[in-house]
């Protein structure tokens, strides 16, 4: 068996780079918050963050990264049936992330963010209802997004 094939059920741990760690190697590594964060993002009151997690179940989809939107005090993962492998992949799809909650909540010229928005930031459920709107455009096929 290669290093990368897996038998099914069988966690393996990975570095950024997908090259197989020991429990101890991916445990130093997951504790460096340096390491595992992949791409943040402020945005308005949004923190949009993806992380790398390192864990390969073999089963169906690895954890090697995934991201998350923090609005109104809520944590939302944003990727859901689709998980990048690679880190490349991962900073690609927190830009796309970032542009598609741009695109739904731009900033007004003139007005304060936080009176304009101000339903959105004090209505945890107005806020996942907006990043539900992002991750079914995310879900989209390339191009059909927009």
């Amino acid at each position: 068996m290669g290093t990368l094939e897996l038998n099914e059920g069988t966690i393996r741990h990975r570095d950024k780079a997908g090259n197989a760690l020991t429990l101890m190697e991916w445990t130093k590594l997951y504790e460096d918050s340096d390491y595992r964060t992949v791409a943040e993002t402020s945005y308005l009151d949004a923190l949009v963050r993806t992380m790398w997690e390192g864990i390969d179940d073999g089963v169906d989809v690895a954890c090697q990264f995934h991201a998350g939107i923090k609005w109104a005090g809520t944590w939302t993962t944003v990727w859901e049936g689709y998980w990048p492998c690679t880190e490349d992949e991962a900073r690609q799809k927190h830009r796309e992330i970032v542009a598609m909650l741009r695109k739904l909540c731009p900033k007004p010229p003139q007005a304060k963010p936080e009176r304009l928005y101000e339903p959105l930031l004090n209505d945890g459920a107005k806020a996942l209802a907006l990043l539900e709107g992002v991750k079914q455009r995310l879900a989209l096929p390339p191009g059909q997004n927009e």
